[in-house]
């Protein structure tokens, strides 16, 4: 909010002349119990000088006093005192800044004493660890094949003379958006231009040919903020950019030498896309420019649906899409908030979902642990957590199928179909056609027929799907709506404003805490931070209402928290949830008779034999 931040090593640089002390043995005497006498000038480790007189901690001393004397000169408007202070710490404002007073005027003195960017950079220095080290810890995280094949152990050696594997993890617009540069990192070997490299997609399998593109590296760019600077070649543990492979590349994949290596895992997002918007081109000649938006963010996922031409998903709707990535003229809607598909009548436990969504639990693991994680952190039965086929949607999502049969013929042939189902089921739902979460479905009877043509995936597919759908109709269907975690800064003369704010939008409370931080020093009013739930479909326009309840006093910030179960059931008439599903299913065109958007009734699946 303010762009400053302080290190003890940024105060070790400017006092080691005074003190004849380098840096490093500086910076430990300015934490803990170091105290310094600037009667005889001397350190001492003890809180009293000789005479018993009690020291100050090097710590306020040094750090904090200079703070504190800037904050108080400038909120107290004490210009007297601000200019022997700005000579001292060698600041100089220009023209237009000195004629600024309080939280403006304190801005800028911060930024040009305390400059965040050089605190954030040399903690990121000091703290995080080298690619080098990093690699040889997270290997088995980072990479999907074999831990002991060529590129898996040049990845764990940080190797530059090994096989190439980089991960490119986002497509960054060049300045005349007409192209875009592979922004990624080198985990093994040297990317050179003009090199032939294969480029894998997310979707890629060894072995086989799909989603694989073999072509040459047209050129290699450092990304230095605003600008590129182009390099013949650029060694493991590197940042890169590379020209050229953006036709073959949507998002992110893998871009390697070797022809036996895997891909690199995919990131998972931290935030989640809960807030949509629906994007349409004015021309439809320039609907190939809406893929830009695509490549450019990756938390954005276009789709093609119904009325609307693409889909965004995205967590931050402030960018202006037209202008930065499409470069055309686009529609958009209003933002509105995703759901999940849900049931109360026995949902799979909550702390299940999260498992999965987290990773913790995952198809990828291998069965004996997978079973034994559920079986032990989670009461499932030992034979169910062993039988589980799949995962959904997209293989990871937090929705289970599991077969709970004994001895059933022909279970085993079915398998790939009813996958392919419960897929299809989890990814598109049956009241909204929004993503299922929380729902475990039990494969409890089978009956096939004995002649194998009858049991194809034509057969078993369409069936399984209505099975399902059905199964979710007749357990309480429900939604689940994504909530945030707000976190508001405001003075203390507003705070029953927030509330009123919080209040009217669903919001809940939890907890107000007097900010402890230096703002809340001297003479200034008191500051607080509430923290609240608050529904994401609620957020929309909520800035602006607490602008206006507060006279600009208060400021919010907000971070996806959790999915919370709606009350009610999607077939209670008048109900909240009913009204939410039914929205979506009118701005969707589903099953629209005179505007009544009806949820499917469970007729629709039932079929008699």
């Amino acid at each position: 909010m303010t762009s400053w931040a302080v290190t003890l090593r940024q105060f070790a640089t400017r006092y080691r002349r005074n003190f004849g002390v380098d840096k490093e043995n500086l910076t430990i005497k300015l934490w803990g119990d170091n105290f310094f006498n600037p009667a005889n000038k001397k350190w001492s480790t003890k809180a009293n000088d000789l005479n018993g007189t009690p020291l100050e901690r090097a710590f306020n001393m040094l750090v904090l006093d200079p703070i504190f004397k800037i904050f108080n000169a400038v909120m107290n408007f004490t210009s007297e005192e601000i200019d022997p202070i700005l000579e001292k710490l060698e600041i100089k404002l220009l023209a237009e800044e000195r004629g600024l007073k309080g939280n403006a005027l304190l801005k800028v003195i911060m930024r040009r004493f305390l400059p965040a960017e050089d605190a954030i950079l040399e903690a990121i220095v000091i703290n995080l660890p080298s690619p080098a080290t990093a690699q040889r810890c997270r290997v088995e995280t980072l990479y999907e094949g074999r831990s002991d094949d060529e590129s898996a152990i040049g990845i764990r050696n940080c190797d530059p003379t090994g096989p190439l594997v980089l991960y490119v993890s986002k497509m960054v617009p060049s300045s005349d958006k007409d192209r875009f540069y592979a922004f990624g990192r080198v985990f093994s070997g040297t990317v050179r231009s003009g090199s032939r490299i294969r480029i894998q997609g997310p979707n890629y399998v060894p072995g086989k040919h799909g989603d694989s593109f073999v072509t040459g590296s047209q050129q290699i760019v450092l990304m230095r903020g605003a600008y590129v600077e182009p390099v013949e070649e650029c060694p493991a543990g590197n940042l890169v950019g590379l020209v050229g492979i953006d036709q073959f590349l949507l998002k992110a994949g893998t871009v390697t030498n070797s022809e036996t290596a895997h891909n690199v895992k995919p990131m998972k997002f931290s935030v989640s896309p809960v807030v949509q918007v629906a994007v349409e081109v004015k021309n439809i000649t320039d609907l190939p420019n809406l893929s830009k938006v695509s490549s450019a963010c990756p938390s954005r996922i276009l789709t093609s649906k119904h009325r609307l031409r693409r889909l965004v998903n995205t967590s931050s709707l402030g960018l202006d899409l037209e202008r930065d990535y499409a470069g055309v003229p686009l529609e958009k809607s209003d933002p509105f908030a995703s759901y999940r598909e849900s049931i109360k009548a026995m949902p799979m436990d909550e702390e299940v979902s999260l498992a999965i969504e987290s990773g913790r639990i995952s198809a990828h693991q291998d069965s004996k642990v997978q079973a034994r994680v559920l079986a032990e952190d989670f009461g499932w039965e030992i034979t169910d957590s062993r039988k589980i086929w799949t995962f959904g949607p997209d293989g990871t999502g937090p929705n289970v199928f599991v077969d709970v049969i004994k001895g059933t013929p022909y279970a085993n042939e079915i398998n790939d179909s009813c996958v392919a189902a419960f897929q299809w089921v989890t990814k598109v739902g049956v009241y909204a056609e929004e993503s299922m979460r929380g729902i475990r479905f039990n494969l409890v009877d089978l009956m096939c027929y004995y002649d194998a043509i009858h049991r194809g995936g034509g057969q078993v597919i369409p069936t399984c799907r209505r099975v399902c759908y059905a199964a979710c109709l007749l357990a309480t269907p429900t939604l689940q709506e994504p909530v945030y975690l707000v976190e508001i800064q405001c003075a203390e003369s507003v705070t029953a404003n927030v509330y009123s704010c919080l209040l009217k939008r669903r919001g809940e409370v939890l907890s107000e805490e007097e900010w402890p931080g230096i703002l809340s020093l001297g003479e200034g009013p008191l500051m607080f931070t509430v923290k609240a739930y608050l529904p994401v479909v609620e957020t929309f326009g909520f800035t602006a209402d607490l602008r206006r309840a507060t006279g600009g006093n208060a400021f919010a910030q907000t971070t996806f928290d959790h999915w919370e179960v709606m009350s009610g059931s999607c077939l209670d008439k008048g109900s909240k949830t009913e009204a939410v599903v039914k929205s979506l299913r009118l701005r969707k065109g589903l099953n629209l008779c005179f505007l009544s958007p009806e949820i499917p009734s469970l007729d629709k699946y039932y079929d008699k034999l």
